[in-house]
Formats: structure tokens, sequence, C-alpha cells
């Protein structure tokens, strides 16, 4: 991994099917290996919430990411505040199961709706797992750096790979759209 990497994001696209945006389950290009993006559009721009990589077919990791949402194992933010870019939490997996079925009961329609306020962008890439997470780990990092609400908006707890700066090599990210907090380049 010496010569410069291009990432050309693809998106917006959603994980559930609506009439504003396509589904990324029904993007071919997503049956590939590449990193991906959670995102809250907030006016031109978007914040990104999530960064994760499928070292063999991005959307079928997003269907992973559904069932862990729809199985209590994911944070559920409430979705009014969650499209102000405002992360307020009505469950997480610490609160324990019996929570989760309880906001089921009695409005399930909220966790839908958290799910659908999030825009997926993609990049296919085909590299090798551990230069994927050299890409989503160098993100997180620059994410992280930039502080304020990108920081604070940012799900990744952890990196995937640490990288010694002498053997990084450059990244350019291409996107029709500006992601907050997001260079141009970086080294990965």
């Amino acid at each position: 991994m010496e010569a410069p990497i291009d990432i050309i994001w693809q998106g917006p696209y959603t994980l559930l099917a609506d009439s504003t945006l396509p589904s990324i389950l029904d993007c071919s290009d997503a049956a590939h290996p590449g990193i991906y993006l959670w995102t809250i559009p907030l006016g031109d721009c978007y914040l990104i919430n999530y960064v994760g990589i499928s070292s063999d077919n991005v959307a079928n990791r997003q269907i992973h990411h559904l069932k862990e949402h729809m199985s209590g194992s994911y944070l559920v933010y409430d979705p009014d505040a969650l499209a102000r870019g405002v992360k307020d939490e009505i469950y997480g997996p610490a609160d324990g199961f019996d929570k989760f079925i309880s906001l089921i009961e009695a409005d399930a329609g909220r966790v839908i709706s958290h799910l659908r306020c999030f825009s997926i962008f993609f990049a296919k890439l085909k590299l090798s797992k551990v230069e994927l997470e050299r890409i989503e780990s160098a993100i997180i990092e620059a994410l992280r750096a930039h502080g304020d609400v990108v920081e604070s908006f940012l799900d990744n707890r952890r990196i995937s790979r640490w990288i010694p700066k002498e053997d990084r090599v450059l990244a350019r990210l291409t996107s029709e759209v500006k992601f907050l907090g997001l260079r141009s380049e970086i080294a990965v």
C-alpha cells in the first residue's frame, strides 16, 4: 500500500427503503469490499456518526448492522434530535434487553425512525482487511482530532489498527458532498 489510494464516496443511500434515497442493499457496487460512513445530513454537509469496513461485501455488513439495531445490541437515539445532529440516547445495550423490549412495545417506530435518519456512503475498495482497517482507523483519528461536534458525534469507540506515522501513505478522498471534519487527503 505505497501508492496513493483513491477513495471515491458513493451515496447517499439509506438502509431502509424509502422514497427519498436508494437503498444501499440494492446497489451492485455495495456487493464488494470497502469502507462506509453512517452520516446525518446537516444543511449542505453530512455529519459522520460511524465509520466501518467490510472485507467482502458492504451491503451484507449493513444487513448485520440492521439486525444488531433491531435486537437491542446498538445505541438508539431520539430520531428528532438525531436529525438535528444531536445524540439523545433513548436506549443503550447497557440498559438491558428488557428496556429494549419495552421501547419496541411502546414505540417500535422510534427505532425505525432512528435508522431512517442515517444517510450511508461507501467507497468500493478491493484491498485487504488490514489495508481497509488502516483507512478506517485514519478516518476515525482525523475526525477525533477535529474536535467539537465532529468528534462528539462519532460513535466509533476505538480504532481498528494503529499505524506508525512513518508507514503511512496518502489517501485521496473524493465526494460530491461535504463531510464535516473530513479532509480530502489523509495519511493512512
